[in-house]
């Protein structure tokens, strides 16, 4: 299986931390120069999947714990039985729980929840929403078949750069961009009022 490559214009380069022993997964440091250091570009679905569980569409501007935490997407590749993650993205997701995402298209933006180091040190949380955005990437990672949803680590992980087409973009429009911004909004509007 070759999965689509996360977000259109991902370059080899962009990989900041490779998958090894103590870090079972990729990290990978977007770049735009409306948004800087990638903060907010669409990330996609690299195979076409099943959203498995949100942990986000919450955020309180009085406690900083779910952004210290951090916010991401669990998610099932119908085409391999694979369980993903996409970690450290932005507070509200585009997508709901068992929708059906097709290979390429939104389901998360980039962001800089969680545990997040910039120039070799951490980054306060009260710098995380002042440009340039320091600590914005995706970290990605791959189980096998039948992982719990959820459950971060074991040593089974599969890395997922061997596994990338570097030419399959992803293929989204304005029109899919647009109405993922239209959810996430939607959801940003029932947060606040507290629904």
């Amino acid at each position: 299986m070759i999965y689509t490559l996360p977000w259109k214009g991902m370059k080899p380069a962009h990989i900041t931390q490779g998958f090894h022993e103590k870090h079972q997964g990729i990290d990978v440091a977007g770049e735009n120069p409306v948004l800087l250091r990638g903060y907010g570009v669409p990330l996609c679905a690299p195979e076409n999947c099943r959203i498995e569980r949100i942990i986000g569409d919450t955020f309180t501007p009085e406690s900083h714990e779910n952004l210290e935490r951090g916010f991401g997407v669990w998610f099932t590749g119908l085409e391999t039985g694979r369980v993903h993650v996409y970690w450290h993205t932005q507070p509200i997701l585009p997508v709901h729980g068992g929708q059906i995402v097709q290979r390429g298209k939104i389901l998360a933006f980039m962001g800089n929840s969680g545990k997040v180091w910039s120039g070799g040190k951490p980054v306060p949380i009260d710098e995380r929403s002042v440009k340039p955005y320091a600590g914005t990437h995706l970290h990605w990672e791959i189980y096998p078949q039948g992982h719990p949803v959820g459950f971060f680590g074991g040593k089974n992980r599969i890395d997922p750069q061997p596994l990338l087409n570097w030419n399959w973009q992803p293929q989204y429009g304005w029109g899919d961009l647009l109405a993922a911004y239209k959810t996430t909004l939607e959801k940003v509007s029932s947060v606040i009022q507290g629904g």
